[in-house]
């Protein structure tokens, strides 16, 4: 979320909470819509922070991310072991083509993005399929070679595409956009409305309720609310 929306939610928030914190005095249970209001704006911030929550950056490694490590790992050394395999079949046959372009180093199969990668293994296992009748006396049979295949396969499916982080990100944003808007209608339309009641029944409710909603008049944020102010009448003189 942007400075705008995240003043707004904590504003949101800070209303819910001094509501809960005072919703047993009899001011407020005298105004059943208040605490009717009160509930749809508590259940709305609850989804806007499951949003944010789904959308967050971990603080640490996932599990998902450790395990794409391991995949990533195998896939390259299991690679560069092929490939020096072929190499060196391809040395011994003097068939220099095959040669160059077996010629990679654990390194330089590691390096570069995720699609990169995949790709630069999958000719590693290709180039070995098309000799693998003959690889014998370098290390390798047949079901050798798939299952290199399969390690590379499996590192390829853990790997998301390339938009689809960023489109569930950007989806789940729209949706705590709308959800914010929902809670100001909630705060503004319903909330605001009512506690004007309260500055009498319970003053000191209503000053801390005055003050959560300046929480949004934040550099960045919206201006709360204006109160209510009457110019007095100037009579002209005669």
């Amino acid at each position: 979320m942007n400075s705008r929306a995240n003043s707004t939610y904590r504003m949101l928030t800070t209303v819910a909470s001094t509501i809960e914190s005072n919703k047993t005095l009899k001011a407020v249970t005298d105004l059943p819509a208040l605490l009717n209001a009160h509930t749809d704006l508590t259940e709305t911030n609850a989804e806007i922070a499951a949003l944010m929550e789904s959308t967050a950056t971990p603080a640490g490694p996932s599990p998902e991310s450790t395990v794409k490590r391991s995949l990533l790992t195998d896939a390259v050394e299991s690679c560069a072991e092929l490939a020096a395999a072929v190499h060196a079949y391809a040395v011994d046959n003097a068939d220099p083509e095959l040669a160059a372009k077996s010629n990679y180093s654990e390194s330089s199969l590691g390096s570069g993005t995720e699609s990169e990668i995949i790709a630069k293994c999958t000719k590693v296992v290709s180039l070995a399929t098309e000799v693998a009748a003959e690889l014998g006396d370098h290390g390798y049979a047949a079901a050798d070679v798939t299952a290199v295949r399969k390690t590379v396969e499996a590192f390829g499916k853990s790997c998301p595409k390339p938009r689809q982080g960023v489109a569930t990100r950007s989806s789940a944003n729209k949706e705590i956009a709308k959800l914010i808007r929902k809670g100001q209608r909630i705060v503004t339309s319903r909330i605001d409305k009512l506690a004007l009641q309260l500055r009498k029944s319970a003053p000191a409710l209503y000053s801390e309720y005055k003050t959560a909603r300046k929480v949004l008049n934040q550099p960045g944020g919206e201006s709360p609310t204006p109160e209510l102010s009457v110019t007095p009448e100037v009579k002209k003189a005669a």
